[in-house]
């Protein structure tokens, strides 16, 4: 599902921390699917992300989501934005259905949406369990839960699959799918694991050292590359050998 008006805009963005440019003159236009950001550590992949959640500053161009500006409409904007971060902190002491019950409660959601987010992210079988006694991976999903809460009208997810099994990397993808077709969620993705994008993605950003390298729907990636294996374009694109 397409929106109207962009979901994400980005003009010449750019952020530096001294003399060190960690992003240079990347734009896009995201009106709304699945889109993946790819790119080797360091590329400006957790940058840009700040940036569109409000948490930094960029030095040049704009971004804007919704429309907005998340530095300056930060609160506004993160009503209906879910956030999944590479690296997450749970409260220990408190059980999984408790810290989702208060999340909720702080984006003004509601039991209801809580109790459709487990059932869709297939966490009721341990939300009543002590944080502290979970898993990697069922933290994990219990982040994940916690971002699609109420069903957002854009979902950002930082290494979704972390610390998950391949099975339970399948499911999150094929959830994924699923909220977005039937609830009109979209998703920013940003993963090292580049055969999974290929499963939901819809756009395509690749970034290196700061630099947009490309920028495209799946399907013209696929067309002009003639593969949708986004790791040969991956290496074409950045100019290396697989060898």
């Amino acid at each position: 599902m397409k929106d109207i008006d962009p979901i994400i805009e980005i003009s010449s963005l750019a952020k530096r921390y001294g003399d060190k440019e960690v992003l240079r003159g990347v734009s896009m236009s995201f009106q709304g699917g699945i889109w993946g950001i790819i790119g080797p550590n360091g590329a400006g992949k957790s940058t840009l992300i700040k940036i569109l959640l409000g948490l930094i500053k960029p030095s040049g161009g704009h971004a804007k989501v919704f429309g907005k500006d998340p530095f300056a409409r930060r609160e506004e904007i993160l009503r209906d934005v879910g956030v999944l971060h590479e690296c997450n902190v749970f409260p220990p002491q408190m059980s999984a259905m408790d810290y989702l019950g208060y999340a909720a409660r702080l984006k003004g959601k509601t039991g209801e949406d809580v109790r459709a987010a487990v059932e869709c992210a297939g966490t009721s079988g341990y939300v009543g369990k002590r944080i502290s006694s979970l898993s990697a991976g069922m933290l994990q999903r219990v982040g994940f839960t916690n971002a699609i809460l109420g069903f957002p009208r854009l979902v950002i997810l930082d290494e979704p699959t972390s610390n998950l099994d391949p099975l339970a990397r399948r499911q999150i993808l094929r959830i994924i799918g699923d909220i977005h077709r039937e609830h009109g969620t979209n998703f920013l993705i940003s993963t090292h694991i580049l055969p999974e994008l290929e499963r939901v993605c819809t756009d395509v950003m690749i970034l290196n050292d700061g630099e947009q390298l490309l920028c495209s729907s799946y399907d013209d990636i696929r067309e002009r590359f003639g593969t949708g294996v986004l790791e040969d374009v991956f290496i074409k694109v950045m100019g290396v050998s697989d060898q």
